[in-house]
């Protein structure tokens, strides 16, 4: 935002009606919900199926 009451009006109405349209506009003050982590998911590892990994002779 340019200023703070630009901010402050952004902040009344979080559905606007835009071109008349109905906006829905995300605001970051709100804060993300947090994620719920699945079983089995490990960020920078990839499980192989134990018959794709090659064995040495």
């Amino acid at each position: 935002m340019a200023d703070r009451a630009a901010a402050e009006r952004a902040c009344k109405d979080p559905n606007p009606i835009i071109d008349g349209r109905k906006a829905n506009v995300n605001l970051a003050y709100l804060g993300a919900k947090p994620r719920i982590m699945q079983p089995g998911f490990a960020f920078g590892v990839q499980q192989l199926h134990p018959a794709l990994i090659q064995r040495p002779f």
